[in-house]
């Protein structure tokens, strides 16, 4: 739901390009469980055990504090939060940034995850797209997946 709103992405991105200014292990941390949710997310990768989802679900129709997370997801905005990440946050340059901190000798659990932000993306290349992005984002979505076409669809 955070990116599901075109300034929190913006802010998100932000954060991440000044969190680049100095190296520091806790902050490549964190930065890469962002990018790795988020990649995660965009390709419809499960994370979380079964058990956990249904009771998420289970949760977002019981508990009435939940309805505006509900309405989000009601009107597009998983796959707004996708449009969204891909403009903002899955981009090339903060992924050569994330692979290139990950080199640093000793840090084994930013290497393993950069591995698998490398392998991940290989397999799920477009080898069918063929065309040059305009942008420096790692994701393409076809033409009909803009905000204005998902809100009219919610």
């Amino acid at each position: 739901s955070l990116l599901a709103q075109e300034s929190s992405a913006r802010s998100m991105a932000d954060a991440m390009h000044s969190t680049f200014g100095v190296w520091d292990v806790r902050a490549l941390r964190h930065v890469m469980r962002l990018v790795i949710a988020a990649l995660s997310h965009a390709l419809v990768i499960p994370v979380m055990p079964v058990a956990v989802s249904s009771t998420v679900v289970k949760t977002l129709r019981k508990q009435p504090e939940c309805k505006y997370l509900v309405d989000i997801l009601q009107d597009g905005g998983a796959l707004r939060s996708n449009i969204a990440a891909a403009k903002h946050l899955l981009l090339s340059k903060f992924l050569s940034q994330i692979i290139g901190w990950c080199e640093q000798p000793g840090d084994d659990f930013a290497r393993t995850w950069a591995l698998w932000l490398v392998l991940t993306l290989f397999h799920h290349e477009d080898v069918s797209a063929g065309k040059k992005q305009d942008s420096d984002s790692i994701f393409s979505f076809s033409d009909s997946a803009d905000e204005r076409h998902v809100l009219r669809r919610a």
